[in-house]
């Protein structure tokens, strides 16, 4: 299949489900959850300022402190305050927001992003996002995509995970 041609294309697309974004409603300012310590502990925060304010979005930057900082944040903050939940940091960073939001007790939801700034940032990547600039990119659009999370209990103890 040479999808460089219009047949090809057509017959292609018969085969999968194009994910349409959708317009992510930024009148409330986004969430950051900034984790200093991730991966080479860059300080990318003028340059998330600096497009966001560029782009006339509205943002506040809540920092881990400590470990399990970048689950509690999402998973104790008041969540009507904001429009979107941003993770900055490295896989595990990502993956403890989720699971932050994912676990609150009033199940509430808003959209998740991610700023890669860990080492590997294989979350961002499975994405085909490589670096900040083109994640930045996706903030600034303002679009979001629907994408699954799993939740398994561990069956050799009660903690849960959402993958």
């Amino acid at each position: 299949m040479d999808l460089s041609k219009e047949q090809d294309r057509k017959e292609f697309l018969k085969h999968v489900e194009v994910i349409k974004p959708r317009k992510v409603d930024l009148t409330k300012p986004m969430a950051i959850i900034y984790n200093p310590t991730s991966g080479k502990r860059r300080d990318i925060r003028p340059i998330i300022k600096q497009r966001l304010d560029a782009a006339s979005i509205p943002f506040e930057i809540l920092e881990s402190k400590k470990a399990f900082d970048t689950f509690a944040i999402p998973h104790e903050f008041d969540i009507d305050k904001y429009s979107v939940l941003v993770a900055v940091g490295g896989d595990g960073s990502f993956h403890e927001v989720v699971n932050g939001m994912l676990q609150r007790k009033d199940g509430k939801r808003i959209p998740v992003g991610f700023l890669p700034n860990g080492s590997a940032n294989d979350t961002n990547i499975s994405f085909g996002v490589t670096n900040i600039d083109q994640a930045l990119d996706f903030l600034v659009k303002r679009e979001s995509i629907r994408i699954d999370a799993v939740s398994y209990t561990h069956l050799a103890g009660d903690s849960q995970m959402t993958l």
